[in-house]
C-alpha cells in the first residue's frame, strides 16, 4: 500500500505529464476504449509511478530523431483506469477531475451490461468511493 506521500507525488506527476482518454470504438457497435497514460523520459520516474499506483505497464524506450528516449506507462482495461484514478482523484486538478469523470459517466452503463450487479463483481458504491 503505497503512502500518502507517494499518492500525491504520483498524482502531481500524473497532473503535468498523465492523460485520460476515452473514445468510441469505430469499428465496434457501442464498444469504448478507456485509456490513462504517462509519458517521461527518465524510466526511473515511470517506473516509480507505475510502483505506486500498482498497475499498468511501462513500455519503451521508444526513440525518435535528435530526442531523448520516452518510456510509457498504460492501462486500458477500464477497471484498472478507474483503480488508478480512485487513488490519485482527491489530488488532481480541475480539468483532469473533469476528464476522469467523463470516462466514468461513459463506461459504467456498458460496464454495468457486461457485468451485473448480482454477479459480484463490482458495485456502483465502490466507483463512487474510489472517485
Amino acid at each position: 500500500m503505497a503512502s500518502t506521500y507517494d499518492i500525491a507525488w504520483a498524482a502531481g506527476l500524473f497532473e503535468g505529464e498523465g492523460s485520460i482518454s476515452c473514445y468510441p470504438i469505430k469499428c465496434r457497435v457501442n464498444s469504448i476504449r478507456t485509456d490513462v497514460s504517462l509519458a517521461s523520459t527518465d524510466k526511473d520516474v515511470i517506473d516509480k509511478f507505475c510502483q505506486i499506483v500498482g498497475a499498468g505497464d511501462v513500455k519503451g524506450p521508444r526513440e525518435y530523431p535528435r530526442r531523448k528516449p520516452i518510456y510509457y506507462w498504460q492501462v486500458q482495461n477500464f477497471r484498472d483506469c478507474m483503480y488508478v484514478l480512485g487513488q490519485i482523484y482527491d489530488y488532481l486538478g480541475e480539468r483532469r477531475k473533469a476528464k476522469a469523470d467523463e470516462m466514468l459517466e461513459a463506461c459504467i452503463p456498458r460496464y454495468l451490461s457486461f457485468y451485473p450487479i448480482s454477479t459480484g463483481l463490482h458495485s456502483i458504491d465502490s466507483f463512487d468511493d474510489n472517485l
